[in-house]
């Protein structure tokens, strides 16, 4: 997770953990490199799609182009901050979909666009 560079995408499959989940996964594009959090947890500025904002600065509350999606909130594309949870090989386990929310264990992968 450490090793993060902006460009790096991370994905999950929440159904793998709980097959009865309205939501099958999702993907973002690292904005920055991770920051390393006092719990040992990354927080990471990302780029996606959703309809559920990261956090109070995500720019979808912030942009007027974004429509209100079915919760109320701004939905589309947009950036803010998810928290990564990892173990003790520093390879994330858990996603908080803000900072300081609950986290949901799924697996992920990083990858890196090649030139």
């Amino acid at each position: 997770m450490a090793d993060i560079l902006p460009g790096d995408f991370v994905d999950w499959n929440l159904e793998a953990n709980n097959p009865s989940s309205v939501a099958k996964g999702h993907a973002i594009i690292a904005a920055g490199p991770p920051l390393l959090l006092s719990d040992g947890s990354y927080a990471l500025l990302a780029y996606d799609s959703t309809a559920t904002p990261h956090g109070p600065y995500d720019t979808r509350l912030t942009d007027d182009r974004n429509d209100t999606g079915p919760n109320g909130l701004p939905s589309g594309l947009g950036c803010g901050t998810l928290q990564f949870h990892v173990n003790e090989k520093g390879e994330p386990v858990s996603i908080s979909w803000t900072v300081g929310t609950k986290a949901t264990v799924a697996p992920m992968a990083i990858g890196r666009p090649l030139n």
